[in-house]
C-alpha cells in the first residue's frame, strides 16, 4: 500500500479545500495520475480568521509508477 497527499500550503483564513478527485494509472505513459481541486472561500463569505492548512490524504494499492499531480479546473 501507499499514501498520496495533497497539500496547498497553509491559507491566511478558513474556507479553503483540497480535494483529490480521482487517481488513475496511464500505462502509455508509466504514470500514475492524480488530479484534485483546490477551492477557496466565496468572495464576502464569513471565514474564521486564523492560519490554516488544508489538506487530502488517500490510501491506495502500491504502485511503482512516478506519480503526477495534474490541477482540476473549475466550471
Amino acid at each position: 500500500e501507499m499514501l498520496i497527499g495533497v497539500f496547498p500550503g497553509e491559507k491566511r483564513t478558513g474556507g479553503y479545500r483540497i480535494e483529490i478527485t480521482k487517481i488513475e494509472e496511464d500505462l502509455a505513459k508509466n504514470q500514475l495520475n492524480v488530479y484534485f481541486r483546490e477551492t477557496g472561500p466565496p468572495p464576502g463569505s464569513m471565514v474564521v480568521q486564523m492560519l490554516t492548512q488544508p489538506y487530502h490524504i488517500v490510501k491506495l494499492k502500491r504502485v511503482d509508477f512516478p506519480v503526477v499531480f495534474l490541477p482540476v479546473l473549475s466550471k
